[in-house]
Formats: C-alpha cells, structure tokens, sequence
C-alpha cells in the first residue's frame, strides 16, 4: 500500500490532474518514489525487528532476518537511483540537467550508512534522512521542470 499511494496515487495522480497526461518518465519517477518510501517503512522496521519479533508483529523484516532486510533496503535504494537515472534521461533528453542529481548525494549517504550499521537502534536518524532525500529528489525534479 505505501509503494502504491505514494509511487502511482501521490506522484502520477498529482501528474495527471495537473496535465491530464501520463508520461513515461513520470511512471519511472513515480515507481522511484514508491520505493524509496517503502524504503522508509522497511528501515523503520529494521530498526524495530527485535521488538516486533518480541511483540508476535510479523513485518517482512522479522520474516526476512536482518541480513536479508538489508539487502532488500539495497534493492530498493538502488533501483530507485537507476530509475531516477532513466526517468531524468527521459525528461531531459538534450540536456545535460544536473540538479536531480543532487538528491542522489544524501541518498549514497544514507545507503552506506545503513549498510555499514551493525546495531539496528542507530538505525533511527536515517528515517528522517531518508524521508527527507525523496522530498529533496521531488523538489530538485520540480525545479528543473521548472527551469527547463
């Protein structure tokens, strides 16, 4: 549900109304989003593992193991970025935008942050680095939508 409200309802939705068409590149944006935010969720539960197995809360997490949560985190971020990747490719063809790929700075960060972490309670400050990266990326495509 998080992947499909904040990927295709939020970001494709918030498209069409406003241009009454969908594009090719606004699905490659909009299925980034969705997973960075799912990437949110899978962080938050990675974080609370110990205590949602504790609490008979079975997460993917706690189904996965930690080790594979990770990997699933890797996933998501960096299909995300090879998205992002194509979907600026798309939407800027003959030119050489680069203020998208501002937001690809705090998202490296956070990616070898959490995969160098060994304990999951310092997991927390990455939540809002994370939530703030996708609301970063959102702006800086905005803004170049924008300038373009």
């Amino acid at each position: 549900f998080v992947f499909v409200f904040f990927g295709g309802v939020s970001v494709l939705g918030s498209f069409f109304l406003q241009l009454k068409t969908l594009t090719l590149d606004a699905l490659f944006f909009a299925i980034a989003i969705g997973l960075l935010s799912v990437g949110v969720l899978n962080l938050n539960n990675m974080r609370d593992r110990k205590s949602d197995k504790a609490a008979g809360k079975n997460t993917l997490v706690v189904l996965m193991g930690a080790q594979r949560a990770k990997m699933y985190h890797a996933f998501l971020i960096l299909f995300s970025i090879a998205l992002i990747i194509v979907g600026i490719g798309i939407s800027f063809p003959l030119t050489i935008d680069w203020l998208p790929y501002l937001a690809f700075i705090p998202l490296l960060l956070h990616f070898s942050r959490v995969m160098s972490q060994k304990k999951p309670e310092y997991l927390d400050p990455e939540l809002k680095r994370l939530a703030l990266s996708v609301f970063l990326f959102s702006l800086l495509i905005f803004m170049a939508q924008l300038l373009q």
